[in-house]
């Protein structure tokens, strides 16, 4: 099989909702994490969460040792921590349009998070997998085979 890079949602999948106040690992998420990660041999894993805004949000995850705590769960480290703003760009790069004219709410509300999802791995020019996956609380379930042989798995919870 081909090997994977899964691309874990935050809010309502990993971690119970943010409003309530505190980071809390939500347990069934990480279980069905590590189920995709054995099924499809899952070599890489990232985040793909529109809880993280900015790159500080980013870093207050990271020094206030949430990553590690998410990490500890899954058993294995984050690759890529995108923020919205980084979202943003690539999807601007792959659709040629200019970032500088774009809110991120013009973007989600124009593609939404599968379209956001599919635009943003399209752009990953250093990720040598054919293989994607979202697993997020807010998406349909859909499996794109493009003609390059990259396949983009997109999996509700």
């Amino acid at each position: 099989m081909t090997p994977t890079h899964l691309f874990l949602d935050l809010e309502d999948t990993l971690i119970e909702p943010l409003w309530q106040g505190l980071f809390t690992i939500k347990e069934s998420g990480i279980v069905k994490a590590r189920e995709l990660i054995r099924e499809f041999h899952v070599d890489s894993v990232s985040l793909f969460s529109l809880a993280i805004q900015t790159s500080h949000s980013r870093d207050m995850l990271i020094k206030t040792g949430r990553v590690q705590e998410l990490e500890d769960a899954l058993g294995i480290k984050l690759n890529l921590i995108p923020t919205c703003d980084d979202m943003v760009h690539a999807v601007c790069r792959s659709l040629k349009l200019n970032p500088a004219n774009r809110t991120f709410s013009d973007v989600c509300d124009f593609l939404g998070k599968e379209g956001m999802f599919k635009h943003f791995v399209l752009c990953l020019k250093n990720d040598p997998h054919k293989s994607f996956i979202l697993l997020d609380d807010s998406v349909d379930d859909s499996v794109t085979a493009l003609q390059n042989h990259t396949t983009i798995r997109i999996i509700r919870f």
